[in-house]
């Protein structure tokens, strides 16, 4: 999933979740990822044809949902070891993306942000800093763990008949989630297939 893309892409991800058993779902409710997530509604989204991600029961309305997130509680625990300083440039810079975006925002530079791989780019060794495993260990490594576990459990109860599993999750958390798919044991890649979210 991504936060940003077009009415036709959500209704393309509402119609794959709708036909799924189950829909793994992200979300902290949590007023510290309330301050950092409200950004993608100043961007003004409508603007450029655009539409916030919406609620998750919007998707999947025949499929059990699960969260495969941090429990509230454990989220602040584990933000509140950050620095102060860090959270609180964290929370600043969100606001000041958002804000940018809504005065500069186009498609391409949206789609470059939010662009990721199953491999590190060489951006993500040049944007290393001392301070950046602390961040990342509160917004990505525990909630892939999290969610790791909860599919775990999903595919420890199928039955063996047709079923399926939809994961919705932001992209940025794929390339974990896919690496440890790799490694399962009788869980082959038997088809991808590539959504437009951004108009040319």
């Amino acid at each position: 999933m991504i936060h940003l893309g077009t009415p036709e892409f959500c209704a393309f991800v509402q119609s794959q979740t709708s036909a799924s058993v189950v829909v793994i779902h992200e979300g902290v409710d949590s007023p510290i990822v309330r301050r950092i997530t409200r950004s993608y509604c100043w961007i003004r989204p409508e603007r450029l044809g655009l539409v916030v991600q919406p609620k998750v029961d919007f998707f999947g309305s025949d499929a059990s949902l699960r969260s495969g997130d941090l429990a509230s509680e454990d989220f602040d625990e584990r933000w509140r070891t950050l620095p102060m300083a860090l959270g609180s440039t964290f929370e600043v810079a969100a606001a000041g993306v958002g804000l940018w975006s809504r005065a500069f925002g186009r498609h391409d530079r949206i789609g470059r942000s939010a662009a990721t791989d199953l491999l590190f780019e060489h951006r993500d060794y040049m944007m290393w800093s001392p301070k950046k495993p602390w961040l990342l260990d509160v917004i990505l490594d525990v909630r892939d763990d999290r969610l790791w576990a909860v599919l775990q459990n999903e595919l420890g109860c199928a039955t063996g008949k047709p079923s399926g599993i939809a994961v919705m999750w932001r992209a940025l958390h794929m390339r974990s989630l896919v690496q440890r798919l790799y490694a399962f044991p009788g869980f082959p890649t038997v088809a991808s297939v590539w959504i437009k979210i951004y108009p040319a």
